[in-house]
């Protein structure tokens, strides 16, 4: 289900490189970043690979609490939970086999991307394949699991049938963008958010990309809030990009109280430190 209450288990899928998945992701490789050449490869980059072996290595070793402390801080980042999500997982029998590093990418200076395979026992799918991007900031290295950058949102709260939704925070990620918003629902009534596609659209570079939509509609009963968390998974050999979003649409809201229903639309404003 990709619009989704956090959980702390949850976020150890996304967060301890989706060692415990139900979906097999064996995406494309990169098209644009240029490919690392060993006899010019710098400093940096062999840093770079060194951090992810070792973070493999304490998972492997059941150091948990060593390889959260590689992990870049991103929205809804809690090292000792995902440390102990690990923990627990282990203890029910999962455990990494192998890994192995099928290719790596400069997207910049203090950005390289990996391909990984990661094979696995006591969880399905067995093997399978995923993006680590590892982010050189200030001569440390930390591990993010595709993620390219995190931005805040500026965007102002759009407010329809008494029922606010405002975009939080955006995850630029190797082959997909991710959006946190933040639903107030002031009106007498519950809200409901339909799963039919497309429920979310998202503008880049003048192309539209839908978002993967859920199993069921979500309600928002009244006078309270919700999370919503948008995955929007960009076309096989069209990524990663540098272009960030500039509109969102978000569809399907109806209401017992209300005979249509209405949808959101947002000019995506990001703030000052990360534009």
């Amino acid at each position: 289900m990709t619009f989704q209450f956090l959980s702390k288990f949850g976020m150890f899928l996304g967060a301890m490189s989706f060692l415990i998945t139900l979906i097999a992701c064996q995406p494309a490789p990169p098209v644009n970043p240029t490919p690392i050449r060993e006899s010019t490869e710098s400093k940096a980059v062999a840093l770079a690979r060194q951090t992810l072996q070792d973070y493999y290595a304490f998972l492997q070793a059941g150091e948990f609490e060593q390889a959260a402390e590689l992990l870049l801080p991103l929205t809804g980042f809690d090292r000792r939970a995902l440390a102990e999500a690990a923990r627990q997982a282990s203890l029910n029998g999962w455990r990494i086999e192998a890994v192995q590093f099928k290719e790596e990418f400069i997207f910049d200076p203090e950005r390289v991307i990996f391909r990984v395979s990661v094979q696995q026992q006591g969880a399905q799918p067995e093997t399978y394949e995923m993006y680590q991007v590892v982010h050189l900031l200030d001569g440390k290295s930390w591990i993010s699991s595709g993620v390219l950058g995190e931005y805040t949102l500026t965007t102002s709260p759009v407010t329809h049938q008494r029922v606010s939704l405002v975009p939080l925070t955006l995850h630029h990620g190797v082959d997909y963008y991710q959006i946190w918003l933040l639903a107030q629902n002031d009106s007498a009534g519950s809200v409901r958010w339909s799963n039919l596609e497309p429920c979310a659209i998202l503008t880049v570079e003048n192309e539209q990309i839908n978002a993967e939509c859920t199993d069921s509609a979500m309600v928002i009963e009244a006078g309270t809030q919700a999370t919503l968390v948008m995955r929007f998974p960009l076309p096989e050999g069209t990524y990663p990009r540098r272009a960030l979003p500039t509109i969102l649409k978000v569809n399907g809201f109806s209401s017992d109280s209300f005979q249509d229903e209405w949808s959101y639309q947002f000019s995506l404003k990001y703030a000052a430190a990360d534009s």
